[in-house]
Formats: C-alpha cells, structure tokens, sequence
C-alpha cells in the first residue's frame, strides 16, 4: 500500500486521548497526524451537500493532463517553512480529531497531501485547476452562499481563514511532495474499480463450462451425470453412497417433492405393482402434468419473490391485485416457461408486447409485479426518500433473486467484500429509476396498477367512462351555474333574509314551546288544527305495529332496511301557512325526508332521539312551517333506511296572527323557504355566541318584543314600537351595507399578488360579514333539497340528463380487472448519493451492467427506454457467469435440501463455496442446453442414483461428514407449513384443489385489519395453502409456528426449527380440530364394518402404507379404551364414534413420520 512521505512535524503529535503532545518525537504509544482534517470533517460526511468537484469533470480532466505535463519542481523552503510553523499547528489544533490515517470520517484521510488531494465521498478537497474555488476555502468561509460551514463548532479566526487560503492557494506546500496533484499509480489505478485480483477471480464471477464427467470406479450405479460428480467425490473420501430408497419412500418423496401433497394410497399400489424400468420415470412426468406442481414450485418462487397481499411497513394496505402475479407464477411453472423467459418477463414483460397475441402480452404485464409487490413505506414524508428505497428494494430484490448477490451493500459505499462498486449500483438503480412504480410519492404513496383485460374491452370501458364523465359533467354544469346564480340573488338580499329569518325564528321557538307543552300533558289545539294517526296511510310501503304495551297505540315503522314511504292525503279547509308536527318514538337517529305536495321541505325531519322505541318514548317535535292550498294536500314521510316509530301527524294554522308575538310579519315576496330555514338555524347557533356579529340584531329585536307596556300607556308604548321597528329597518341596512363591503373587500384580497394566499380579512368586523355571507357553513350555502327551488325548466333538462346518464349507467360493462407491475417512466441516469444519502449527491453514472462482468468499457445503455429489457437479456446470456448457476443451485437445493452453494441466495465472497463446483457448472450449462426448462431439471435431478438414495444413517460417515456435503445419503427434511396444512386437508378429504383469485377481502389500497376484530383477514378455506392471504403485518399462525419466511424479504432457503408451538398447534387448533372431524367421518363412511379396516385405512392416507401389528394393536387397544372413557359423556353413539376416531387421526398426523420425508 501506498504510504504518504511525511516529514516529521515541528509541533506536535497526538496522543491516544487526542491530546497534543510538542516537541516530542512520536513512539508506540503516541501515534503522528499532520494533516487537515476538522477544516473538512462534515464537509465529506455522507449526510451533507451535493458534490461539486464532479460537476467539473471536464476540469478534473485537464487538471490530470495538466499534472502529467508539468515539471517535477520541488516546493520552496519558504512555502515548507510557512506550512510547518502556520499551517500544521492550525491542522493539529482545529482539524485532525475526525480525520486522520486511523480514523477517516467520510473517507477522508487526512494524514497526508496525497489523503487531500484524493479526497473522500465527496471527491477531491483541492482543485489543483483553480485552488481559489477549492471547497475548503468555500467551507471556512462561513458566507451565506457557502453549502456548508466548517469547523461545524465554529468559524475560524480571519487570520487563520487567511493562513489557510495562502497555502491552499500555493498548491498546499508539504514537506516532502512536489507540487501537482498526481497520485500514487497504486492509490489512483483502480479508483473506479478498487478489487483485487482474488475477489475478480472470484469462482463465482467467471463464465461456467461444461465440465467432462469424472471417471468413477462403480459405474453400475450411475444414472447419469449428476452420479458421476456425486460419486467420484464419495469415492475420494472413501465412501459410497446409501442404498436405493424403497419405492414407497421414492414416490412419497417424490410427490410431496413436485406437489407438496401426499400420494394417494391408489397412486402408491400402482407404482409398487408397476414393474418396468421406467416406473419412476412414468411417476415423475405424471406429478410433473399436475397443476399442482406449479402450486408447488410456484410457492417456492414467490418465496424468492417476497409475495404478499399486503405491504406491511408503515402502512398496510390492501394489495388485492397481487394475487394476479402470484397466479402467473403458478402457470409458469405448469406450463414449463424457460427460465430466461421467466426471467425477463419479471424484469421488462410491458416491454414484450406480442402482436400476435393479446393474452400473452397481459401475461407479461402481470409478470411485472415482481418489481411491485414489495413493501414500502407509504407514509414516507420524503418522496425522494421513498422513491430511492423503493429503487433499493427491488435492486437488492433482483440481485438476490437472480445473481446470487447482495447488490444492496453498495448502495451507500463500496460493497466490502464482493467486486460491486457504488458506481454499479446506481448504474442498476438509474434503471429502475426509469421505470415507474409508483402513481405517486404523497403520504400515504399509491402504487401503479394496469388493465389485464383484451384491448376490446379496455376501449368499451373507457368509451362508458368517457359518456358517463361528459354526461355527468352536463349535469354539475348545470348545477353549478343554477346554484351560483341562486346563491348570488340570495346574498344579493341578505337584509331581507334576515329580517324573514328573525320572524320564523322567533316563531319557531313558540312552535317549540307548543310542543313541549303536548309532550307534558296539555292536550289543547287551537282553532282549526288537522290530526291524522300515521296507520291511516293512503298509500305507501311502511309496516304497521300495534305496540304490546299499554296504551297499545299503533305506529308506522319498517321492519327492514330500505326505501320505503307513507303518503297522506289531507283535506285544508283554509289556503295558508301551517306548522307541521310529527310524534314518534327514536332510541336512536332515523331521520325522514319530509315532502309537502310534491316538493321536499325539510330534508332531515323526525331526527331527534327520545330515548325509547315504546310509547313512553313518543315525542311531539315541531318540523316546519310551509304554504297550503285549500282541498287536497299530500304530505310524505319518506326514508331510505329504517323509519321510527311514527304515531300522529298534526297541521297548526300558522295564520296571520304569529306566535313571534309582537314582532310584524314582514311582506317579502319571492325569499326561498330552503334558505329562510339556513337562516332560522344559523340565528339560533349566533344567539348564543358573545361575540357574534348578530348580538347588536337580537337586543334590538328583544326589546321590540318586550316593547308592549302597560295599556294605560297606550300611545306611548306605541310610540316606542314605531321607533325600535324603525331602528330594525335602520340595523338591516347597516347589515346589508356590511355585507357588501366584505364581498368586496374580500375580492380585492384575492385579486392582489401579494395578499391572495390570505385566509381572513384583516377588519375583524368585516371578516365576520364574509363569514356570514361567504362561508360554506353560512346560512347561504346551497341548500341540500335546493333543486326543488329550480324553475320548472331547468328541473326538465336536470332529469332528461339524468336519465341518459342512468341508461349509459344501466349498459355499463363489467369493470376492468387491474393487476400490480411497472412501466416505463423518464429516462435517466442517477448520480451517485454519497453513504447512500439521496441530499447529497455525486457523479452522474450510466445505465449499464456490473463492471466485475462487463468490464469498465461497456457501451451504455440507449436512451430510448429504461434498459430492463437489456438486463434481462445480459442476465440470460449464456456466458453469464451467475443466472444459470444461481437457479440450477437453487432447483437442486429445493429437491435436495441443501444447495451445492449453501448460501442460495448469495454467491459472494461472503457466501459458501460450492461443495461441488464442478457438479454446479455440469448443471448449470446443461440448464442452458435444455432451453432453460425447469420440468427437465427436474426430471434430470429425479432420475438420477443421487436422489434416489435412502437416507439411511452411517455413524461413522456422520462423524466424517455430519452435514452430509458429500450428499452420502438422501437428506430428510420436514414438510414446510402450506405441505403441512395442505396434506392434512387432503387426508381429510377436504382440501378444495380449484385455483383462484384472492381470498382477501379488502378492495385494492384498503388497511388491512390483522390484529383482530371486525374486518379481519380470514383463513377460513380449504383451498390450497399458497392460495391464503399472505399479511404481512402478521401472518397466518400456523404459518408462523412452520418457519414461513417473513414476506418483506426474499429468501430461497427456509429453515427449518423444532419448537413447541409446532406440536401445540397439531394438538389443539381449530384447523385440526375441524379437520380430524372430516378425516374421522371419512373413515367411518369408507370402512364402515371392522375397526381394523378403519386404522389400515388411517394408515394408508397418513403414512401410505399399512399398519404393522403392533401398532394395530396399539391403535385398537386405543380406540376401545379411548370409547370406554367417553361412553357416559357422550352417549349418542354416532357423536361418539366420530370423537374416538378423531383422536386416533390426531395422533397419526401429530406424529414425525407424517411431518417428515425420507
């Protein structure tokens, strides 16, 4: 290693307490720095600001050229003497804490020139071209324009920054250097790529070829040329291998291998019987054509692929659609897709489209969730932030899955251990980057999904959504326009309002008052009040209930949920202004739409709550005032869900003698009744408001109203109510005039540049008018029922519109079925983010691939699209030294355990070496030969001796190879949690073998409730296991108890644990509990005589084979005795049978021969 030529410093070195020590030459305990450091310490931090030196790259180039041409020159003695006895001290006192030969925060070393000029994550500290513009001047300088400041605990001195600016300016003299900025042949020579010879050799990292077969002595038990390698290491050692397994072991191994179910006792019969070479061969194609296979092998993928239905992280909500993704899986491995084929789908499959054929292109779409269906945090505040980590993911995600390599440790240095630069990794992530993902980056983010469906029925979705939207847009036009005119005459009238207002409000507290009056027992009316019983309805659907308590009154209800009505004709004697009351019973709110001849007047009538459904809970309630004609009225009480419980109906004469008492009725014509209500409401809100802008309103009106004195003072008294009537004409105006100047006021606000972002008049006094005038809570906002106010004209064009949009409604398709996955987005690269930090940015880097592979001269990728689909095909090249390797191991490892490269999912140099190499290689090349079929890998891994070995035990083979790397014997291997679930299902004769969609519940970006209550995810199918919602927040129990892995991130070896929840769940769990049920009654139905023919038969499901005699024995002696125990508590003998028989079918599938293969 390059080591710095370092004159010995005049004042001081630093002790291992970090205290300066002078004049004292450096021993072992003392160790030496001498050179800036704090001047740069955060300056080159990986949480800090933007690089610049790399925004110069063209000066960066001439300033080698420069460096290469010049002389070699020494320094002046001058400049070392200045250097010695100004600038070191100053290094020493200020700088050489954070950054020195044993410590180098954020890379920088400092304990040389050549430490400076080669500078940290940030690039160079001295620009040799234009030392002035060196960022180290620019960080002591402490100017607001300057990205940073250092020392960070505070400015130096002005003649320090002066000292330091001189001897940065002079090309930093140092003792020993010559000027220039070269360094080091063996420091600069691989800066892009700084590996050494034994990680670029690395095994893993050269093409593979096909090896010759090694000779073996037992050749009799090769099958092929997996045997071969196998063997001839054996036979090195000093081994052999175990004997062949018994058919009953190979077929179940086999089948639970290739479809995670148990053979059936009928498939086991048959391959015993069946005689000829090629039995097995026959076994394995038959298992191979199974859908169940692809459900088998597919949930080893999306392992791999960290499937889940939910995000997880921060927030988990609903992925609906993934299911789509889960099922193409599935049909690629039934359909026996090419792996590269498979491969590029996942990468780059929106970028295949087949003309020719349409559902292969959404196949292909659908493909693409592999890159969405990662967990993100939705509610990241950051977007950049989401958007670089959701790019992290799915970077380390491929790595992992299809090289073998944890791309992810280079995202915020150099990877530590394998030849994966950072430049690599944002050379990847820039691909990423342009493809899009995401809809949006917003809290919470939501994610891209696309239409799966034929183009056909795309285009008739979007034509239905084009006429609805335009048909609909009609409409709210319409609206909007009738609305801004009605809300703008209404405020144009403001002063009339509230006077008409003040009187119905007034009146309504009296309308109150007589209602409460009823409720407490004064059964008077005045003259010419109209009641009607609310049974006696003329027309409608409503339900009529006579009450069991005493007195047994009768009211209308309805009984379900719904639209439902009762109409009442009533007969008025006498054209006026009524008050309508209703009578009803609520113990909860069930409001009415109350209509009077048509036209709805009060949209929320009989809200209130009385306490009680019964007659004790009847209560009178004022409604509304509105204007009959004589004869025949209708009046309507209409709901569109649950009615109370309605007993009377009452019409007060409102008359011309109001019961506002003193107060004249004011003659305004043509104010709308809608808004008159608003009004009424919001006065009641305002009477009781301090600092409400209406108090000076209700004084004034309170004392007209307590005007009328004693009559011995009649003209007086008059007197005063002539003048306090006029003085509320005078307050209107005044409001009016109010009202007027903040609409106007308000208007300039907004008009002006400056002031349009304000929220609120600055005059109190006026802000208030604009509440009242302007505000949606106002008592001018558009009424709910207002179209009911809409000329006769424009109610016609609003319906003729309406039902076109009814009839475009009533022919709308079926909706489209949408899938999660990728596109393209904008094309660019990405600059490096320094320690991973996406604030603080380096060189920009091309798209292209992994430099250990490649090279450092490969041509970047074109600009014309986001380069997955030139990933995908570098990855598959037949030379590529990774891809084939990487899923030949994992296929073996999946059928045999163990992987030949242990660590499946990392072929670095921090993962295994292969046991067999030469065997990974023969693999790997001969899955490229045969076209990348994986049902052919399979069926040359099956068909070999290797597989097909017992798994007998050798101590003395133990105690060479405990880990069986020699593969000696057949590895046994517990079933995995969805074999486990699915097999005891399938023993039952329960398990639903139909493939579906989702069993989630949830709509797409709903949260998704999995800790319990209502909405929570359930598991309550039959269907297979891999077809169960997967949560990421919390999954399934049984699954957790099984070592399912953690679905927010990939792996391609699942452990496998011994722990008590295991035995616990197979003993006590509702699934089981359910399922020893079925299995008990199936085996009464199919062994319906002897006991004896009911535990073969146990026998036979579970284990495949028949019972020995002792555990006939032990099984009958167990059935009986477990009947004698429970003959009293269980008397029906049919209960009680199908209880024994569940405790025997527990304790066959609680046991290790069902959970374990050989």
């Amino acid at each position: 290693m390059f080591q710095p030529n370092i004159s010995p410093p005049l004042f001081g070195y630093l002790d291992r307490k970090g205290l300066i020590v002078t004049s004292i030459p450096p021993t072992p305990d003392r160790r030496r720095v001498s050179a800036p450091t704090l001047i740069f310490c955060l300056l080159f931090s990986a949480t800090t600001l933007p690089l610049l030196v790399h925004a110069r790259a063209n000066e960066a180039k001439e300033q080698q050229e420069s460096v290469a041409s010049a002389p070699a020159e020494e320094f002046e003695p001058a400049q070392l003497e200045f250097f010695e006895k100004k600038i070191r001290p100053l290094l020493v006192e200020r700088c050489q804490d954070c950054h020195n030969a044993d410590l180098s925060e954020g890379g920088l070393d400092l304990s040389s020139r050549e430490g400076i000029i080669k500078g940290g994550d940030s690039g160079a500290a001295f620009d040799g071209i234009h030392p002035e513009a060196s960022i180290v001047l620019e960080a002591i300088s402490y100017k607001p324009e300057a990205r940073m400041e250092m020392p960070p605990d505070g400015r130096l001195e002005a003649d320090e920054v002066a000292l330091l600016t001189k001897w940065v300016k002079e090309g930093l003299p140092w003792p020993g250097a010559r000027p220039g900025i070269a360094l080091d042949p063996s420091d600069s020579k691989n800066a892009d790529f700084p590996y050494a010879e034994e990680q670029t050799g690395y095994w893993s990292f050269q093409p593979p070829t096909k090896p010759e077969l090694p000779a073996v002595q037992n050749s009799e038990w090769v099958r092929n040329g997996i045997d071969n390698f196998i063997l001839c290491k054996l036979e090195e050692q000093g081994m052999h291998p175990a004997t062949k397994a018994d058919k009953l072991t190979l077929i179940r191994r086999a089948t639970f291998d290739l479809t995670g179910l148990p053979p059936t006792p009928e498939e086991i019969s048959a391959f015993v019987a069946d005689e000829s070479p090629d039995a097995f061969i026959k076994v394995v194609d038959r298992l191979l054509a199974t859908d169940a296979y692809g459900e088998r092998w597919g949930r080893h993928w999306l392992d791999v692929a960290r499937y889940a239905d939910t995000n997880g992280m921060d927030e988990n909500l609903s992925y609906a659609n993934a299911y789509r993704y889960r099922n193409y899986v599935i049909n690629a491995f039934n359909k026996d897709k090419p792996y590269d084929e498979f491969l590029t789908e996942q990468l780059a499959g929106d970028l295949m489209p087949d003309p020719e054929d349409e559902l292969k292109t959404i196949e292909r779409n659908i493909a693409t969730g592999f890159l969405a269906i990662g967990p993100k945090m939705l509610a990241e505040d950051d977007p950049v932030k989401m958007h670089m980590d959701i790019i992290d993911e799915q970077v380390d995600t491929m790595g992992k899955a299809f090289l073998g390599l944890t791309l992810g440790c280079a995202r915020c240095h150099d990877h530590k251990f394998d030849p994966v630069t950072t430049r690599d990794y944002y050379s990847l992530a820039g691909i990423f980057k342009s493809t899009k993902t995401m809809e949006n980056y917003r809290v919470v983010a939501n994610w891209f999904e696309r239409p799966v469906e034929p183009q056909a029925r795309i285009d008739a979705w979007n034509q239905y959504e084009q006429s609805r939207d335009q048909e609909q847009a009609t409409i709210d036009k319409i609206v909007a326009d009738v609305n801004s005119q009605f809300q703008s005459t209404a405020r144009e009238r403001a002063r009339d309002y509230l006077i008409a207002a003040t009187y119905e409000f007034y009146s309504k507290n009296a309308y109150d008052r007589m209602a409460a009056s009823w409720n407490t027992g004064d059964a008077s009316l005045p003259e010419g009040a109209l009641e009607r019983l609310t049974e006696q309805f003329d027309r409608g659907n409503v339900d009529v209930q006579v009450q069991q308590k005493e007195p047994r009154i009768a009211v209308v209800l309805t009984f379900k949920q719904g639209p439902a009505n009762a109409v009442y004709d009533i007969d008025v004697p006498t054209a006026g202004k009524y008050a309508i009351f209703l009578q009803y019973a609520a113990n909860e709110s069930r409001p009415l739409k109350l209509s009077v001849n048509g036209s709805v007047v009060k949209g929320e009538s009989a809200s209130q709550k009385t306490g009680s459904w019964n007659h004790d809970g009847q209560r009178w309630f004022f409604e509304e005032v509105v204007k009959l004609p004589a004869g025949k009225n209708t009046i309507e009480l209409a709901c569109d869900k649950l009615f109370p419980h309605v007993h009377k109906l009452r019409l007060i004469p409102a008359g011309d003698e109001s019961p506002a008492a003193v107060l004249a009725k004011p003659e305004i014509a043509d104010l709308n009744p809608l808004v008159i209500d608003q009004w009424v409401a919001y006065l009641g809100e305002q009477q009781g408001k301090a600092d409400s802008i209406f108090q000076p309103w209700f004084k004034l009106t309170e004392a007209v109203r307590q005007s009328s004195g004693n009559a011995e003072f009649g003209r007086l008294n008059t007197r005063i109510q002539t003048e306090l009537a006029e003085s509320r004409v005078v307050l209107a105006d005044e409001y009016a005039k109010l009202f007027s100047e903040a609409a106007s006021a308000w208007q300039q606000l907004k008009a002006a540049e400056e002031t349009k972002d304000q929220d609120k008049l600055a005059d109190v006094e006026l802000e208030a008018a604009r509440q009242v005038l302007l505000s949606d809570a106002g008592p001018f906002r558009i009424p709910e029922n207002v179209e009911s106010s809409y000329p006769t004209d424009i109610r016609d064009q609003l319906a003729a519109h309406r039902t076109s949009l009814q009839q475009i409604e009533d022919g709308k398709p079926e909706p489209l079925e949408y899938a999660m996955g990728v596109t393209e987005s904008k094309v660019e690269n990405m600059q490096v983010c320094i320690r991973g930090n996406h604030i603080n940015l380096g060189p920009e880097v091309p798209r292209q691939f992994l430099t250990v592979i490649e090279g450092t001269d490969q041509q970047p990728l074109s600009d014309a699209n986001s380069g997955r689909l030139a990933l995908a095909n570098w990855m598959t090249k037949a030379d590529h030294p990774l891809t084939s390797r990487v899923m030949a191991n994992r296929i073996w490892r999946w059928h045999m355990g163990t992987g030949l490269v242990r660590t499946v999912d990392n072929f670095g140099l921090t993962g295994e070496t292969p046991t067999h190499p030469d065997l990974l290689d023969w693999l790997a090349t001969t899955f490229i030969e045969l076209d990348w079929s994986m049902k052919d890998m399979h069926r040359l891994i099956m068909n070999s001796a290797t597989y097909q070995m017992s798994s007998e035990f050798s101590a003395a083979y133990n105690e060479t190879d405990p880990e069986n790397k020699t593969y000696w014997r057949m590895n046994r291997h517990r079933l995995e949690a969805e074999a486990v679930r699915d097999s005891i299902l399938a023993i039952a004769g329960t398990l639903d073998r139909t493939q579906i969609g989702t069993t989630l519940t949830y709509k797409s970006h709903e949260y998704v409730n999995s800790t319990g209550g209502a909405g929570v995810v359930s598991y309550d199918f039959n269907y297979r296991s891999v077809y169960l919602p997967i949560i990421r927040s919390a999954l399934y129990e049984m699954f957790q108890a099984f070592d399912f892995p953690d679905p927010s991130y990939m792996l391609g070896d699942r452990p496998t644990t011994t722990i008590a929840p295991q035995s616990l769940f197979l003993m006590n769990s509702d699934l089981m509990e359910e399922q020893m049920t079925a299995m008990a009654n199936r085996l009464i139905q199919e062994a319906p005589d002897a006991a004896e023919d009911r535990i073969e038969r146990a026998y036979e499901l579970t284990y495949g084979r028949k019972p020995t005699v002792d555990e006939m024995e032990a099984s009958l002696g167990f059935v009986y005795q477990y009947e004698e125990a429970v003959i009293s508590a269980i008397p029906d003998q049919e209960k009680r049978q199908v209880q024994v028989w569940k405790g025997l079918c527990r304790v066959l599938l609680s046991s290790n021969e069902f959970i374990f293969v050989d």
